[in-house]
């Protein structure tokens, strides 16, 4: 580990708890690749696991052709997302928490028996086998102000846990297995106003291609996914910016709803 990735780390730390703007962060500390950034979100992950908050979930990131067409990478990237920042249906989130608040309609995958750091690429076949249930789920993220702006062609963006800073999962759904992901379909509202939907397929075709992409990302840089991880598939829509005392919500078919108010 690098000198730099340390006081990367550092660094970042301290502005996400700050709350300081994204595009403050010093120059010569910026991750110049990729890369480099897994390797500062490596060791922004053990700076959160010191303070007493472990990772209870990961989140693809720029799954969808749209979100990398908006964001200017042609690939997914992925980022932890911590257990202590896992809220329960119908959460209530503080508009203070936060610099730029968005969030995300999502399907979500709860881990049913461990997933572990493999040589063999995982599939969807095999990884279905590890899934215990499926849900509806809104991520919450935080960009500091960035705007999408893509830093070092986005070295940055992978450190900052890909602007994670939460999720609501909805009731999840056991017999999962019964659903097409791919055809479902997820009606976005802001304040009882119907917004926009999305449907599963938009995500590399399928979620389950989602979470085999992360899951075999995740093996080559040495994670194990313990019972109860929770899998963030990716966005279905856009991007939906939030202010004090909205209330947004995610309603679907076979997968229920998830619901979030934002207070002061």
């Amino acid at each position: 580990m690098t000198v730099k990735v340390k006081e990367a780390a550092a660094r970042l730390f301290r502005d996400r708890e700050a709350n300081v703007k994204l595009d403050a962060f010093p120059e010569c500390l910026t991750p110049v690749s990729m890369a480099e950034g897994y390797l500062v979100q490596d060791e922004l992950i053990k700076i959160y696991g010191g303070k007493g908050h472990e990772v209870g979930g990961w989140k693809v990131g720029l799954a969808s052709t749209k979100m990398q067409e908006l964001v200017g990478i042609s690939h997914p990237i992925e980022g932890p997302i911590l257990k202590s920042f896992i809220e329960a249906n119908d959460a209530e989130i503080c508009a203070n928490d936060y610099l730029t608040l968005c969030v995300e309609a999502e399907i979500g995958l709860v881990v049913g028996v461990e997933i572990e750091s493999r040589r063999e690429p995982w599939n969807a076949k095999s990884l279905a086998s590890r899934i215990g249930s499926a849900m509806v789920a809104i991520e919450i993220a935080d960009d500091r102000g960035s705007d999408n702006a893509v830093f070092k062609g986005g070295g940055l963006n992978i450190a900052n846990f890909v602007h994670n800073v939460g999720c609501v999962v909805g009731t999840p759904i056991q017999d999962w297995l019964r659903i097409d992901l791919s055809k479902e379909s997820l009606n976005v509202f802001l304040n009882g106003r119907n917004i926009g939907c999305g449907i599963g397929k938009q995500i590399m075709g399928n979620p389950m291609n989602s979470a085999v992409w992360l899951i075999n990302n995740l093996s080559k840089r040495g994670y194990n996914l313990p019972p109860g991880t929770v899998i963030l598939t990716g966005c279905v829509t856009e991007s939906i910016w939030l202010n004090k005392l909205d209330k947004f919500s995610v309603e679907t078919e076979n997968l229920g709803k998830v619901s979030l108010q934002v207070g002061g």
